[in-house]
């Protein structure tokens, strides 16, 4: 994703939203098997600070730190 394309996703949310990012993973054959409910994703809710980035001018990256916290 573009940080146009990210501009334009956004564009109507408030300013007073929080930004949070789940995270999914496709759970393997034993996971599967060992799991209660079946469905072949698990998940992690992240968070983000906003001191934790770094724009990359020479590769035109904006990366952002994420810290996974509990569900």
């Amino acid at each position: 994703m573009t940080i146009g394309e990210l501009k334009k996703l956004i564009k109507d949310v408030p300013n007073d939203f929080e930004f949070e990012v789940d995270v999914s993973k496709r759970k393997t054959e034993a996971e599967l098997k060992d799991s209660a409910h079946p469905y072949p994703y698990k998940f992690e809710r992240c968070k983000t600070d906003n001191r934790d980035y770094d724009i990359g001018w020479s590769d035109k990256k904006m990366k952002i730190d994420i810290q996974i916290t509990e569900l």
